[in-house]
């Protein structure tokens, strides 16, 4: 079924065969600021605490970044083994849970408001 204004697709992850579904077209590209933190989160595998812009908690490891036009993706394992991989510009909030870290937590600008 479509839904009139937008089509949906499915992205093929290429972590542990999950899919992603998002909305074509409306991924806003993020501040290369931001974008620095999730490169940082991911190169020191740290375990964190993300808050996505819908208010959904997820926790897990940041161990990659991903690029499926048109959207990025952080590519977060969690403790069973299993990835998900969460759209960067929908992450409001990021708290590092490791210790030590090169920075505590971020809270991310609003995509498009730079």
């Amino acid at each position: 079924m479509r839904a009139a204004g937008f089509r949906l697709f499915i992205a093929f992850s290429m972590h542990r065969n999950n899919y992603v579904m998002t909305r074509e077209g409306d991924y806003v590209p993020i501040s290369c600021a931001d974008y620095e933190r999730f490169e940082i989160a991911c190169m020191d595998r740290y375990d964190v605490e993300l808050v996505t812009r819908d208010g959904r908690t997820v926790v897990g490891k940041a161990v990659d970044l991903a690029v499926r036009s048109p959207a990025e993706f952080l590519v977060i394992r969690h403790d069973d083994g299993t990835t998900e991989d969460i759209r960067v510009d929908q992450v409001r909030y990021m708290a590092v849970l490791t210790r030590p870290c090169r920075f505590d937590d971020h809270t991310f600008a609003i995509p498009g408001s730079e």
